[in-house]
């Protein structure tokens, strides 16, 4: 089976539903100028490009890019075709970021097995930071919940504003013990609880997407934080008031978002580490249906 991928979860979803990846192909197409590298063999198109993280970049003093990867049409078992496309990929990425001083994320789709061969033979000095598994869904597992005065609702700035104080501490206090792919990275480790505090402060200073609140009257209880796209919405960092743990509120959260998605006839999608046991089966019953993992290599050429 062939299908095609680009460095996007929620344009990847909207195609796995459909079955058909014809809007990343024409994207794909339309990008090819923009690519630091192609190689292609007809319709068989694997490409890299490299972007610099300018949020990461402040926080270490150093420079820190990331690698997205696009692929057409690509198998995702071994063929010596699309080998040979592959090793020439990666052979020329090894050498772009040996010629440049910084910091390398890569994501590593979990499927895409002659990615993960070439990775290995021709990068040999990466830190594996973990991965990621991804989940969409376009309905709702009904559950009901007793009624106890929750408001879930999307916020206008001005409620962004008034609730500012206990956006902020509700989020810095629940990514205390957060524990990513920053974290497992012994290079970006000491600063990595800063990556996820000005994460949640964009979102709710800078206006960088959309926030779902969960209030008992003028008591922040919840929120997370939305990106909302043409084809879905993604539930991006979710915090929970640990006054109000045991009261189901990350899930009823969640449910909400989803019950927008559906009203806007759009996907909803969530993501969280291989490892996050409980909330994947939070998700299931919610719903949501797995989709898409990737591992996390982390690159040091300082």
């Amino acid at each position: 089976m062939k299908t095609s991928y680009i460095e996007d979860k929620n344009l990847l979803a909207y195609c796995i539903n459909k079955r058909d990846f014809d809007k990343i192909t024409l994207l794909i197409k339309e990008s090819k100028k923009s690519f630091d590298y192609v190689a292609e063999d007809g319709e068989d198109i694997f490409a890299y490009k490299i972007k610099k993280i300018p949020q990461l970049t402040d926080i270490y003093n150093f420079d820190v890019f990331a690698i997205n990867f696009s692929f057409n049409n690509i198998e995702h078992e071994f063929n010596d075709k699309q080998i040979k496309l592959m090793e020439s990929l990666v052979k020329h990425l090894s050498n772009s970021m040996n010629n440049i001083k910084g910091y390398f994320i890569i994501k590593v789709p979990s499927d895409n097995l002659m990615l993960i061969d070439q990775l290995n033979m021709h990068i040999n000095k990466y830190v594996f930071a973990g991965g990621t598994v991804c989940y969409y869904t376009n309905e709702l597992t009904p559950k009901k919940f007793q009624e106890d005065g929750l408001n879930i609702r999307f916020i206008t700035k001005e409620e962004k504003i008034k609730f500012k104080d206990q956006l902020l501490e509700s989020g810095r206090k629940s990514f205390e013990n957060y524990f990513g792919q920053y974290h497992i990275s012994y290079v970006t480790r000491e600063k990595a609880p800063v990556i996820y505090e000005n994460w949640v402060r964009d979102y709710i200073l800078e206006d960088n997407g959309d926030i779902i609140l969960a209030t008992y009257g003028e008591d922040v209880a919840g929120f997370f934080t939305i990106d909302n796209q043409s084809d879905a919405i993604e539930l991006v960092l979710g915090a929970v008031n640990e006054k109000y743990r045991g009261a189901n509120i990350y899930e009823r959260m969640i449910r909400a978002a989803v019950e927008m998605g559906i009203k806007d006839n759009k996907l909803a999608t969530i993501s969280t580490q291989f490892d996050n046991y409980f909330a994947q089966r939070s998700m299931v019953n919610i719903g949501f249906k797995p989709y898409y993992s990737f591992y996390l290599m982390h690159y040091n050429n300082l």
